[in-house]
């Protein structure tokens, strides 16, 4: 196992205090994507502890926040995912955009899935309030997943 290496805008992004939580903590920490799944829901857990509001409304707030989270985390880590598409590049084809065009495509392609995916679980419970909480983590829980993909194929350096 290897020690990932989190890319300068995440690190610093952590250390500027923006969004000083348990789960940047643990980002860092992690080693690999299964240790690093334990990060999911922490930011939730202090935003829900932090405000004592067990209301629908509460919820969806502190899992929003969360998702904001990730979802920033996720384009901080975008440019250095894309550059190391377009040096595999460089190096595969001679200047081809082979690796970077299929990795652009994989990315709209998964945000399509995430966004239809999440908005049919929210769908699912349209009959309560039950559906707010429901599409909330869906878009957590997948974003995160996603930043944990880069975070391994940046591990990989391939």
């Amino acid at each position: 196992m290897f020690r990932v290496l989190i890319p300068a805008a995440m690190a610093a992004l952590c250390s500027a205090g923006a969004f000083a939580d348990p789960l940047q903590e643990c980002l860092m920490e992690s080693l690999d994507k299964t240790e690093a799944e334990r990060c999911i829901y922490l930011h939730y857990d202090t935003c829900k502890a932090a405000s004592g509001d067990d209301s629908t409304a509460g919820e969806v707030t502190c899992l929003a926040q969360e998702a904001a989270v990730w979802d920033g985390l996720l384009n901080e880590l975008w440019p250095d995912l894309r550059a190391m598409a377009e040096r595999a590049d460089a190096e595969d084809t001679g200047g081809g955009q082979i690796n970077a065009n299929a990795l652009l495509a994989s990315q709209r392609a998964w945000l399509a899935y995430r966004d239809a995916q999440c908005a049919w679980e929210y769908q699912r419970y349209a009959a309560g309030t039950l559906r707010s909480i429901i599409g909330a983590s869906c878009m957590l829980e997948t974003t995160a997943r996603r930043v944990l993909e880069f975070r391994d194929w940046l591990a990989e350096g391939r």
